[in-house]
């Protein structure tokens, strides 16, 4: 069976619930693929830093070196 068809009964399955949470779901990685398009046409170098101490990444944004160990 295609992807797309156990999709189709793994909503089904979940009820009528799955259907806002799906579309939920959809909006909100809409919502964080705009907001880094949004970041990344800034070129701005500190937003990137502001970006990952956002998401709780402040280890990474303070010192990427130390991160990496």
């Amino acid at each position: 069976m295609s992807q797309i068809g156990t999709l189709v009964q793994t909503l089904a399955k979940g009820g009528p619930v799955m259907i806002p949470l799906l579309a939920c779901s959809i909006v909100a990685l809409a919502v964080v693929v705009e907001r880094l398009a949004f970041w990344w046409r800034q070129g701005d170098p500190g937003s990137a830093l502001r970006a990952l101490a956002g998401v709780g990444k402040l280890a990474i944004a303070v010192s990427p070196r130390e991160a990496q160990r």
